[in-house]
């Protein structure tokens, strides 16, 4: 990830600078992306400071003179084990979401507990 960030839109985030065949094809293009904080997985994003992202990091250029610049990066699936740089901490298969392992006094008393906890790739967590 060029930038790793633990709390992007209420979740955890490894954006990576678009290369410059992924850029939008015009500049205008660039105005109607959504901001990293809310783009999905797999979607360019605007880079405007949100999410440790560099609004002057310039990867996508256009024109001659002036020239313009602007800062795209494309949102992806965290890598296992970049859950917040921790290794104690899992992704969750098929989300972008990290897991923590809780206390041994945080676990549920009986088996039967246990087994009413929703799965870690249920949706709606």
């Amino acid at each position: 990830c060029d930038v790793l960030f633990n709390h992007c839109g209420g979740k955890a985030a490894c954006l990576n600078l678009a290369t410059a065949e992924e850029c939008p094809v015009e500049a205008e293009r660039v105005a109607s992306l959504r901001t990293c904080d809310l783009a999905d997985v797999g979607e360019l994003c605007k880079g405007q400071g949100e999410c440790g992202t560099d609004e002057h990091a310039a990867n996508c250029r256009y024109g001659d003179e002036p020239q313009i610049e602007r800062a795209v990066y494309r949102r992806v699936a965290l890598p296992i084990g970049m859950c917040g740089l921790r290794p104690d901490k899992k992704l969750c298969r098929g989300h972008d979401r990290c897991l923590e392992p809780v206390s041994e006094t945080e676990c549920p008393a009986t088996e039967a507990k246990a087994d009413a906890l929703r799965k870690c790739d249920d949706g709606a967590l």
